[in-house]
């Protein structure tokens, strides 16, 4: 019984290996074949896109120099754009500049000013201080006096 086992199985996997060979080899053949419909419409388009442009090598050479031009024009107009925002900063920085000076000038004037008014309230007060001082003393001597006339 063990000699015809070994006979069976191998057929077994020789009908397996068989069977999966022709579906692979099937599947590859469609690919293949899909490939190379492909490649044959590519092929077709290549061709007909070399025509074109064999055909008409003047009108290529004229669009390339007009896109050179296009490209340059294109590249002075920004130039000038850059140009034109960079003078418009500088412009804006320098106002900006001046209104600050202005206004540390406003605010020296200010300040000088407080600084006066402050320095006339404390003369002012100095003088009252002394013209109280100068009456304390008066009314301090008449007083003695005073004191001095009674005894």
């Amino acid at each position: 019984m063990y000699k015809y086992l070994p006979k069976r199985f191998s057929a077994l996997v020789l009908s397996l290996i068989l069977f999966v060979g022709t579906s692979i080899g099937y599947a590859t053949v469609a690919q293949a074949a899909e490939i190379s419909t492909i490649r044959l419409q590519i092929d077709d388009r290549t061709s007909l896109l070399l025509a074109e442009a064999v055909e008409t090598p003047e009108l290529t050479e004229d669009a390339e120099a007009a896109a050179k031009a296009e490209a340059k024009k294109a590249k002075e107009a920004a130039k000038a754009e850059a140009k034109k925002l960079e003078k418009e900063k500088e412009a804006e920085e320098k106002a900006a500049k001046t209104k600050l000076k202005e206004e540390k000038k406003a605010a020296k004037a200010e300040a000088k000013k407080l600084k006066k008014i402050k320095e006339e309230e404390e003369e002012a007060a100095k003088a009252e201080a002394k013209k109280a001082k100068e009456t304390a003393k008066a009314e301090a001597k008449a007083k003695a006096e005073a004191e001095k006339t009674a005894e």
